[in-house]
């Protein structure tokens, strides 16, 4: 060891220890809130009961599972012993009451949107696992809470790497109070934490390219095409454009940052659109591989999916009758409704649309003092160029709000975790570092005044 060397080892250590702490403090935390709802950010009722009916897909595959196998019906969802046409709450009660009693079907309706990859991993796990059905079923979804809050555990550290331990705070309380990112926390069917794996993924390699000067776009692809496209095998298509911009903005957020060239952004954002359609594309074409048989061709399984992707979004309401209110709906009128009618924070009582005014004026204070009262400020590229990405990423929610409408007018008890792909994320990282970086601009002038 040369003895330039030796002094950093003790800081590097401390480093360590505190990356160490603030991963395992924050994972703590977030999963007691996802698994059990420990912090009352949700009603108790509301936070059980939420979405068992889509849940309950994946309690009827592990039935299939356990009594026909695996790759049964080629390991697609669906429900037991129900009529998919006419499903009530007694049909979503019936999957538990047949998992939990190790009981049987005697018959297995597909749901054919999503391949259910995740239900396939669970049904393994329920051969083979020595519990009884009902603490696997506890057990899954802990495994759930504990994967969604180490990935936004590591969101979370990526915030104090880059911004400083107030920030990283803000970041990580916020998340324990969102009640959306809560309830969706420990649900067997939504498997979220894939839907942000894609997000954290690139933050943190991009950071190791900055800080080791090692720049490889085929990495950079190949980070993008393996998290999206686990993510469609696993959780299926909801949230499907958030989860397709995330991965570009933190490509955002360092082009700003270290003042990328045109020429360079544009290069590596092409090449990252391109292996993020490729994995989309790849996933769609495993769902109709696996929907060829009850389709009766390939063919017939594609366009299976491509009507799914229809009747949610702009398709002819004649030919899908049962979706004709969602279809005709106005697109700006659904918008409103996720803009304006619930909260970002229930505990506080602020709606999304409050979080985008009280960023607006944020963001107006902050460039004002750098442009017109002439204050130095400490991290200008930092700061300018988190002001930028989160303004961007807000185009996230908005665009499957719009794109998506027909999806977004019927499940307004569920689509609101959008907002949080990735802009409310984004935006409270802005309210903590900006809000202190323009502090920290104005403090000499207030210091002379007094």
């Amino acid at each position: 060891m040369t003895p330039e060397n030796s002094p950093s080892v003790p800081g590097q250590g401390r480093q360590g220890l505190t990356v160490a702490s603030l991963l395992l403090l924050s994972t703590i935390a977030l999963f007691l809130g996802f698994y059990r709802n420990e912090w009352q950010v949700v009603r108790e009722k509301k936070f059980k009961e939420f979405q068992l009916d889509s849940e309950s897909l994946v309690v009827a595959r592990m039935v299939q599972s356990r009594q026909a196998g695996i790759l049964s019906d080629n390991g697609l969802l669906g429900w037991g012993d129900a009529n998919p046409l006419d499903l009530n709450e007694s049909d979503y009660a019936h999957q538990y009451q047949v998992y939990l009693s190790d009981g049987t079907f005697q018959s297995y309706a597909l749901y054919k949107s999503v391949s259910g990859f995740q239900a396939m991993l669970f049904g393994a796990l329920d051969r083979i696992s020595p519990f009884p059905p009902a603490v696997n079923l506890r057990n899954f979804r802990a495994l759930m809470a504990l994967l969604l809050a180490l990935t936004l555990s590591i969101f979370v550290l990526w915030a104090k790497l880059e911004f400083g331990w107030p920030t990283a705070l803000l970041a990580l309380v916020s998340t324990v109070l969102s009640q959306w990112i809560t309830l969706f926390g420990h649900n067997l069917f939504y498997f979220i934490s894939a839907s942000f794996l894609p997000l954290v993924s690139m933050l943190m390699y991009l950071r190791w390219e900055q800080k080791n000067a090692r720049v490889s776009d085929l990495r950079l692809a190949l980070v993008g095409f393996g998290t999206i496209l686990f993510k469609c095998l696993m959780n299926g298509y909801d949230f499907i454009i958030p989860a397709l911009s995330m991965p570009a903005i933190p490509l955002v957020y360092y082009g700003f940052r270290d003042g990328w060239r045109l020429r360079t952004f544009l290069k590596r954002l092409t090449i990252l659109g391109v292996a993020l359609a490729a994995a989309a594309l790849i996933s769609i074409l495993i769902l109709a591989l696996q929907l060829q048989t009850s389709e009766r061709g390939f063919g017939s399984g594609l366009a299976s999916v491509i009507g799914t992707f229809s009747r949610r979004t702009y398709a002819d309401p004649s030919l899908f009758p049962l979706y004709a209110e969602s279809l005709t709906a106005n697109p700006w009128s659904v918008l409103w409704t996720y803009i304006a009618d619930d909260s970002a924070v229930e505990l506080l009582g602020l709606r999304f649309l409050d979080m985008i005014g009280i960023l607006a004026a944020v963001t107006v204070i902050h460039v004002a003092v750098d442009r017109f009262l002439g204050r130095s400020l400490p991290h200008r590229a930092k700061d300018y160029a988190l002001i930028a990405t989160t303004w961007l990423s807000i185009l996230s929610p908005v665009s499957w709000f719009l794109i998506f409408k027909g999806q977004a007018y019927v499940h307004t008890h569920t689509n609101y975790l959008a907002w949080h792909m990735p802009f409310m994320l984004f935006a409270y990282l802005s309210f903590g570092f900006i809000v202190h970086s323009t502090v920290k601009a104005l403090w000499p002038w207030r210091s002379r005044s007094a």
